[in-house]
């Protein structure tokens, strides 16, 4: 928030009332009126305060019983927020895989206007929907926001404040497809179980808890599905089983 003061000292040293009521504020942004409040110091000051939403030019006018006082309207002009966004969230991801991102709003907080995670604003608007972030306050001006892409393509992240876009939003963060590959046995026998395996360390090592349930796994022969199971070999990779058959002619 910006603070503005004004006087009415001469009045005070003339004896002459004074009145909370006798004098008119008016905070103009860009795009209409701001909120603000009037403190009277005691001393013959009024103290104003008010928080800009918008970049640029801002008109504070005061009035005396209905008349501008001199030099009003006083023209103050209001630069982007010094809140940022960064992180490898904003950069890249991995379908799947966690993507991080700090939002360091201490500007804010070390001249006392401390933002809460209400006041963060983030959506995610991924290939085939919106992807719903989390937004950890760590309790010292920044913010920690985590969302999981689960579709490879360009993920859209958007990042304000109180309604307001930072600087540099939306960011456009490109999603790699997933890298975890399985790979099918070259070759196999008829009624002889076969085996291939599936490696999880990579998101394993992301901090994601993965079971045998989270995979899919389709086995075609010549003549229709075959059955097959999932085990977690507990090292890291998952092992598929599966028996054929038929053979091929």
């Amino acid at each position: 928030g910006i603070n503005a003061e004004y006087g009415a000292k001469v009045l005070k040293n003339h004896n002459v009332p004074i009145s909370d009521l006798d004098f008119g504020v008016t905070v103009l942004g860009p795009k209409g009126n701001i909120a603000f409040e009037n403190n009277n110091n005691g001393d013959g000051t009024f103290k104003v305060h008010y928080a800009p939403a918008d970049v640029g030019r801002h008109q504070i006018q005061l009035s005396y019983k209905g008349r501008s006082i001199a030099n009003s309207p006083y023209v103050v002009p209001v630069e982007k927020t010094s809140v940022t966004a960064s992180g490898p969230g904003l950069e890249k991801g991995e379908q799947y895989i966690p993507s991080t991102f700090k939002v360091n709003a201490k500007p804010l907080l070390d001249k006392g206007l401390p933002l809460s995670k209400d006041d963060v604003k983030v959506k995610v608007q991924g290939p085939k929907g919106a992807i719903e972030p989390t937004i950890k306050d760590n309790g010292d001006g920044t913010f920690d926001v985590t969302y999981t892409p689960v579709d490879p393509g360009r993920h859209v992240v958007d990042v304000g404040i109180k309604g307001q876009a930072l600087d540099g939003a939306p960011y456009n963060v490109p999603v790699d497809k997933t890298s975890i590959t399985a790979a099918a046995p070259p070759s196999g026998e008829q009624f002889i179980p076969t085996k291939f395996i599936i490696p999880v360390q990579v998101l394993q090592d992301a901090g994601i808890t993965v079971t045998p349930n989270d995979f899919q796994v389709g086995v075609l022969g010549p003549k229709g599905a075959v059955d097959s199971k999932i085990e977690d070999n507990g090292d890291g990779t998952f092992a598929v089983d599966f028996l054929p058959y038929s053979a091929l002619i």
